[in-house]
Parts: C-alpha cells; structure tokens; sequence
C-alpha cells in the first residue's frame, strides 16, 4: 500500500511538473490513474493498467478532438471532452461538479467527479480538485 501510495504520489508530481497553468487534477484507484485538465485545453492521463505496476504511468499528452458543456449547465459545471489516446483510442472524459465525490480511500475533498470512458472498455472514475474554468 505505501509503495502504491508513493507511486501515486510521484506519478501526480510529474503531471503538476509538465505544466503551469494547473486547472484540475483527478485521481482514482483500482487501478490508480490520474488526469490533469490544464486551463489552455490541453489533457494529461497516466495510469497503472498500462503498465502492469502499482503506480499510474508517465502522463501522455490526450489529443482533445472537442470540448464542451452539459446542455443547461455552466462549463464549471460539468464538461465532455472527446480525446485520442495513444493507449486506448478514442476516449470521453466526463467531468461534473461534485463536491461529495469520494474515491473511497482518502478523506480529501473535491471538487468535481471524473469518468474517463476508453472505446476499449476500460474505463475510470475518480474525483477531482481544482477548476474547470
């Protein structure tokens, strides 16, 4: 558990070290995963399915295809993006507003709820801090 913990960790570092314009960083566990939606558009994901170890991934770089909001809620509020991934293909990422999200292992709070849908049928749901907008 401390080895996932500290994988988790340096696995999150790196993501908040590829970029500046933080908006929203996610995470899950079973396999743990995180995503990293940044304030100029761009999306970052790693997880530990690919690469079989307790930790997530380096974070890939996901070619976002479209963006855009739920119909009858601000962007903040919830969000769908449609991405490439070079591991999984196309991917949708579903971001709501959710302030009672829980991962079921930490105590932390958060902001929003993430799925992160594969074409494949590997799919993760996290939550998440920070902002959208």
């Amino acid at each position: 558990m401390k080895k996932a913990l500290v994988l988790c960790v340096s696995a999150l570092l790196s993501v908040n070290a590829m970029a500046s314009d933080q908006a929203l960083i996610c995470s899950g566990n079973e396999p743990s995963w995180t995503l990293r939606v940044n304030k100029d558009g761009s999306v970052l994901f790693g997880d530990a399915v690919a690469t079989g170890e307790s930790g997530p991934s380096r974070p890939e770089k996901i070619k976002v295809l479209s963006r855009q909001g739920f119909i009858g809620f601000t962007s903040d509020r919830g969000t769908v993006i449609q991405g490439e991934s070079s591991r999984y293909g196309k991917v949708t990422i579903a971001l709501t507003r959710d302030e009672n999200c829980s991962d079921g292992m930490s105590e932390e709070g958060s902001t929003h709820q993430a799925l992160f849908l594969t074409s494949g049928g590997t799919n993760f749901y996290g939550c998440c801090k920070g902002d959208l907008e």
